[in-house]
């Protein structure tokens, strides 16, 4: 089978074999690939292309039960609230004591490491309920710290 190849002759780009370019001498640019199928063209391109989700790391492995308890599009809620009121990120950041790149992250639908106080910070600020369940996240800190409380309690009493 023969290989065939882009090659310089006389300031020219031309396509030979490669036998012939070696044997000429001539600068050798690019290997030319044997006809394939369309199918095969397809699927190399497919195989080839990278695209940006690819760079994108996953959140699936991430999600925090905060997370799954908040409705599934809470951040449009979030920005919908702030632009009703003509706030920018800026000034509910200051407002609330939070990063502006802490509400950005709950803007795009990302929870940074405070996540439940910061939620609740945001739901109370705007007044909304982010959770699927409508409940409160305050509720059930309280709770827990309550139950802590109790625990210690016990344990020094006994």
């Amino acid at each position: 089978m023969m290989e065939y190849v882009d090659a310089i002759h006389e300031g020219r780009i031309v396509r030979t074999t490669k036998e012939a370019a070696m044997r000429e001498g001539l600068v050798i640019l690019r290997k030319i690939e044997e006809k394939k199928g369309v199918k095969e063209v397809k699927k190399n391109r497919e195989e080839q292309f990278v695209g940006f989700d690819d760079f994108r790391k996953p959140l699936a492995g991430r999600k925090s039960q905060v997370f799954n308890e908040l409705k599934d599009n809470f951040h449009w809620d979030l920005v919908k609230s702030r632009k009703a009121r003509n706030l920018s990120r800026k000034q509910v950041a200051s407002s609330i004591a939070c990063t502006e790149n802490d509400l950005k992250m709950m803007e795009n639908g990302v929870l940074p490491s405070n996540d439940f106080v910061l939620v609740n910070k945001l739901q109370s600020y705007y007044s909304i309920n982010l959770r699927r369940d409508g409940k409160d996240f305050v509720g059930l800190a309280r709770n827990k710290v309550e139950k802590m409380k109790d625990w210690e309690n016990k344990t020094h009493l006994e």
